[in-house]
């Protein structure tokens, strides 16, 4: 596990709730991803809108990364990065990187993302595509294609 990673004992999700109007005590929309150090002192790493967060750790050209992916809705399932600095998640990346069909793959430093679409001919395909990690920056770099 790397380094900042190392010194988590768990990341949770939660919901913060709050008492509206009426009187009732309801969540709010936002999850929140936490994580408890090893002195079981919470902090909140990242916000989402969306739930179910699952999280992946890797390392590439050296850098650690934190992978979350969530659901946000109308079927999407979204990946957003983040690196530590400081103790302190950062997002890298506003590139948007989201499936329609739950199919988001991290392999090395390259990551697949698949997408269901209908063509002009009224046929669902699916279409691919490559975004990589080079020179410090997380890009899109080519729609491989579709399939049927």
């Amino acid at each position: 596990m790397p380094v900042f990673f190392d010194e988590l004992s768990s990341v949770v999700e939660a919901k913060l709730f709050f008492k509206e109007s009426s009187g009732y005590c309801v969540p709010t929309n936002e999850t929140y991803l936490i994580s408890y150090a090893k002195d079981d002192y919470p902090t909140i790493l990242a916000s989402i809108d969306g739930h179910t967060p699952s999280i992946e750790v890797a390392t590439i050209d050296g850098i650690e990364f934190l992978f979350l992916y969530y659901f946000a809705g109308g079927n999407q399932y979204i990946l957003e990065i983040y690196t530590a600095k400081e103790g302190v998640l950062i997002k890298v990346s506003d590139l948007i990187i989201a499936s329609n069909i739950r199919s988001i793959e991290l392999t090395d430093d390259t990551i697949l993302v698949k997408n269901q679409r209908l063509s002009a001919t009224g046929k669902q395909e699916i279409e691919s595509s490559l975004i990589r990690f080079r020179n410090n920056v997380f890009t899109r770099e080519r729609i491989i294609g579709t399939e049927k």
